[in-house]
């Protein structure tokens, strides 16, 4: 019975923290709608917590800087303010959890590919987290997504 207990606790710590990252980026997000009119180079930090599954509770906050590449910025820049918001929440997910999109193999070996719907419409954001930075490269419906993705990677 204490070996379940134990195991219930651990289980509502990990359910807290990750709904704490889940409202720090949330608060993130907010500061950076007050900031919008900061210059194009200041990034503000992302914020997720890294839970380490083995026997002991360890939790890590993480402090990563999050990069816009030229091609996300234009593709987001266009569209309709509701698409802009839900790209935005995704981009807020990926933060609290940057582990959540799949990785690719051979060529874009490095990315992971985040899928997400939007009025019935599949979108993909590829990015790399990495070393404290978390770059988002692109963003588009799957239609020659992975083709222009390969090209891009080659350009930037």
């Amino acid at each position: 019975m204490q070996i379940r207990a134990e195991a219930n606790v651990k289980s509502a710590f990990e359910g807290f923290f990750r709904l704490f990252a889940i409202f720090l980026t949330k608060i993130k997000v907010v500061v950076h709608r007050l900031l919008e009119g900061t210059p194009q180079g200041v990034n503000i930090p992302a914020l997720y917590i890294d839970v380490d599954n083995s026997d002991d509770l360890y939790y890590q906050i993480i402090i990563m800087e999050r990069l816009f590449t030229p091609a996300f910025r234009k593709f987001v820049k266009k569209q309709l303010p509701p698409l802009q918001l839900a790209i935005q929440d995704e981009v807020d997910r990926i933060n609290a959890d940057p582990d959540m999109g799949k990785g690719k193999k051979g060529d874009l070996a490095n990315m992971r590919v985040n899928k997400f719907k939007f009025q019935r419409q599949e979108y993909l954001i590829a990015y790399e987290a990495g070393e404290g930075k978390l770059i988002f490269f692109m963003i588009g419906t799957h239609e020659n997504f992975y083709r222009d993705l390969k090209r891009y990677e080659k350009e930037y």
